[in-house]
């Protein structure tokens, strides 16, 4: 009986790479907690509802695991006007992109969309289950964006909502940002 050592070795380099494959983790590779207060140059909002914020008024984030409890970015509601904070990122080096943050709700505060954009002309809404409007901190589910939105050297997110003037709120604090670190496949060569 003829041993075949090349079968056996490429079916041995097959089951490493699936196994390489299923064993590659999510990685964290941006988080936000705005902890030192200071609007960096990745945010940009329209009109003045979108503020950094740490006052008494609304509690600092809390009830989830990895809150900050300080600083955060929230909207108060003020006015009439669709209102949007924008964060700019690069996904470049990443594929299966995902994105969480905490939130708080007022009880009355009108909803939020969620969006992205690789191009800041195109945006497409991304479906998300939003905390409950009940004025406590929690964090939104692990929304896993679409495989356009991976390998971007400019990715845009966009919370926006349409103000009703009713002065309730939301905030938005711990945002996490993670992908799978995207590899260039090497061509294996077997020389016998």
């Amino acid at each position: 009986m003829k041993y075949n050592y090349y079968l056996k070795k490429t079916t041995l380099l097959a089951l490493i790479a699936m196994i390489t494959e299923i064993g590659e983790a999510q990685e964290t590779f941006c988080t936000k907690n705005f902890n030192n207060g200071i609007v960096t140059a990745e945010f940009n909002q329209s009109g003045a509802e979108w503020v950094i914020d740490n006052t008494a008024i609304y509690p600092l984030s809390r009830n989830y695991k990895g809150a900050s409890g300080s600083y955060y970015y929230g909207a108060s509601n003020g006015s009439t006007l669709t209102e949007d904070l924008t964060f700019t990122v690069s996904t470049v080096s990443f594929s299966n992109v995902t994105v969480q943050w905490g939130a708080y709700k007022s009880p009355l505060f009108p909803g939020i969309v969620f969006e992205w954009s690789s191009d800041g002309v195109t945006w497409n809404k991304q479906s998300f289950k939003d905390v409950l409007n009940n004025s406590v901190w929690a964090q939104t589910n692990v929304i896993l964006l679409p495989g356009a939105a991976a390998g971007q050297p400019i990715l845009r997110l966009r919370w926006s909502y349409k103000a009703n003037n009713n002065n309730n709120y939301y905030a938005i604090d711990d945002i996490v940002m993670m992908g799978k670190i995207r590899t260039s496949k090497a061509n294996v060569s077997d020389k016998n």
